[in-house]
């Protein structure tokens, strides 16, 4: 049983997130170890299970498996992107700029969840926009780590 169907949701990247929550906690009342009066396996997945499809990167990444789609294609188009990205950080020595640029890619983040909204029935599309919005995610999560 994958993950959307543990929370009776349809197989697609746009979900009902208030449907996913109680789902989650309706499953959770039955499955966690206060009600069950021990540690729970199913407890714990459905709390991976929730996190992946609460999450919009993670849901995305998981749509893209049950679609037998891979997590690691790079667009050529995107890949120029990346590049640019990448490119300009490097450049920034002032540390308003680099925020400034931050705040830029949290923005086209924000942007490239919202397009998949609308490509999950273009899976290959999909899976481009997903690759890029995976590593501007990991391009953040890595500078805000130095």
């Amino acid at each position: 049983m994958n993950f959307f169907e543990i929370f009776g949701l349809p197989v697609r990247y746009k979900i009902d997130e208030t449907a996913l929550l109680k789902a989650y906690l309706q499953e959770q009342s039955c499955a966690h170890p206060d009600a069950v009066g021990s540690e729970s396996e199913k407890s714990s997945y459905l709390n991976v299970a929730y996190k992946t499809l609460r999450y919009p990167i993670e849901r995305a990444r998981y749509f893209l498996e049950l679609c037998g789609k891979s997590t690691d294609v790079l667009d050529p188009e995107f890949a120029v992107e990346m590049f640019s990205i990448r490119e300009k950080y490097e450049i920034l020595s002032d540390r308003k700029e680099k925020d400034k640029l931050n705040d830029e890619l949290i923005e086209r983040i924000a942007q490239l969840t919202t397009v998949l909204d609308d490509l999950e029935n273009d899976i290959d599309a999909f899976q481009k926009n997903y690759c890029l919005l995976r590593f501007i995610s990991s391009f953040l999560e890595t500078q805000k780590n130095l």
